[in-house]
């Protein structure tokens, strides 16, 4: 099989629709291609002005580059989370992950991310990057309980600003592997504590 590239990889659903299971109600879930018509449902998700928000520029540029994709999270014809991408190279980085906010901890994000990952070709070796702020500390922890490990410390001017480079390789390791990874990653955190809701 041919490695993938920016010419040749395009998303494509496991299943198609992706039929997500809901054990609260009988709603239907689907994981679908983002479209233009998803903006005002996306840029609903928070009121928080400080929270990033995926523009309609944003939006658009996404469907439309061939070098980026998206996917939303629909429940019953309800857009509830998005996931956006650029492809550079054999790298896809995950630009964007948003979650209606009275749904965040649900695994709507966690569905969105492990369609991505199976939607690509382990046998491609292909990295899937994401970074965060060194300083939010609940997003890295989403990405480590996806099986992302925390690679490098992208510092800036200001110190808020700071990122951390979080990667995961789409050949994943073992299990035990992946449980002493995680462990490693908390140590090394040193004495930094938080509370996870």
């Amino acid at each position: 099989m041919s490695p993938i590239t920016e010419d040749n990889f395009d998303w494509q659903p496991p299943s198609t629709p992706s039929v997500v299971p809901n054990n609260e109600t009988n709603n239907t879930n689907i994981i679908r291609q983002l479209s233009l018509g998803d903006t005002s449902d996306i840029n609903g998700f928070s009121d928080d002005p400080d929270e990033v928000q995926l523009s309609e520029n944003d939006i658009e540029d996404t469907v439309l580059s061939p070098d980026s994709a998206g996917i939303v999270y629909e429940r019953s014809g309800k857009v509830i989370g998005c996931l956006t991408w650029e492809i550079h190279g054999d790298i896809i980085e995950i630009t964007n992950i948003a979650v209606k906010k009275e749904l965040r901890g649900k695994l709507v994000g966690s569905e969105l991310v492990d369609s991505l990952i199976d939607s690509v070709d382990p046998e491609t070796n292909r990295l899937i990057q994401a970074k965060v702020k060194e300083v939010d500390l609940p997003a890295q922890l989403f990405f480590f309980k996806q099986r992302f490990e925390a690679t490098m410390l992208c510092n800036s001017e200001n110190e808020e600003n700071n990122e951390v480079l979080m990667e995961l390789i789409t050949e994943l390791p073992e299990e035990d592997n992946q449980n002493a990874t995680t462990l490693n990653l908390f140590e090394s955190m040193g004495n930094t504590s938080f509370n996870v809701i």
